[in-house]
């Protein structure tokens, strides 16, 4: 199962593992808001738990650097939304390496839990 970034973030608070800040928005207006109210980069991005590999399909945009790149980005991850049905969140682009953090119950080996490099490095190694 994928969480989506309200589940994610209501889950890993529970554990006290700080986070990046996450809005979910819906019009280009709050994008623009949140830039003013947060400053620059951002980060634009698909907020789906069926959507396993956002940037595969462009449901990722980083390092937005202004108002007139807040336009565009929104304008293209705006149709990959309407595409495949999904929420687009925001948040603060920092640079540092992204991870991935997994956990299951396996009925041989009990509780199971996975940690590595996230991004598009999770399906490179494997």
């Amino acid at each position: 199962m994928i969480l989506r970034f309200e589940e994610a973030t209501k889950l890993l608070k529970t554990y006290k593992i700080p986070i990046i800040e996450t809005r979910k928005i819906k019009k280009l207006e709050e994008v623009l808001n949140i830039g003013n109210k947060w400053g620059f980069p951002l980060v634009l991005k698909l907020d789906s738990a069926e959507i396993l590999h956002k940037t595969d399909i462009g449901g990722v945009i980083t390092n937005i650097q202004n108002k007139k790149e807040i336009t565009k980005a929104w304008q293209k991850i705006k149709k990959v939304a309407t595409k495949y049905k999904s929420d687009i969140v925001v948040q603060p682009y920092i640079k540092g390496e992204e991870v991935i953090i997994g956990a299951k119950r396996d009925s041989v080996f009990g509780g199971i839990v996975m940690f590595g490099l996230g991004g598009i490095f999770v399906e490179l190694f494997k």
